[in-house]
């Protein structure tokens, strides 16, 4: 599924809204600032392609295709 800018813009900033919701209902993390907010979900939303082994899948597809098309 892809998303246009505008709609990739909309959909995380409904994310870091709910996310902040979340993180001011709890006691242990209520004072933190929009800015720690951001900073983390970014951080952590950077390696989401790799988590559950998409980078080990994504290779060795590619280098199954890589080796199909050499044989043809």
């Amino acid at each position: 599924m892809h998303f246009s800018t505008v709609e990739t813009k909309t959909l995380y900033s409904i994310f870091l809204l709910l996310v902040a919701g979340a993180v001011r209902r709890n006691k242990r993390t209520a004072a933190a600032t929009d800015d720690e907010i951001k900073r983390e979900a970014v951080r952590y939303l950077h390696g989401a392609a790799d988590r559950g082994g998409g980078r080990t899948r994504r290779h060795n597809r590619v280098a199954t295709e890589a080796q199909l098309n050499a044989d043809v």
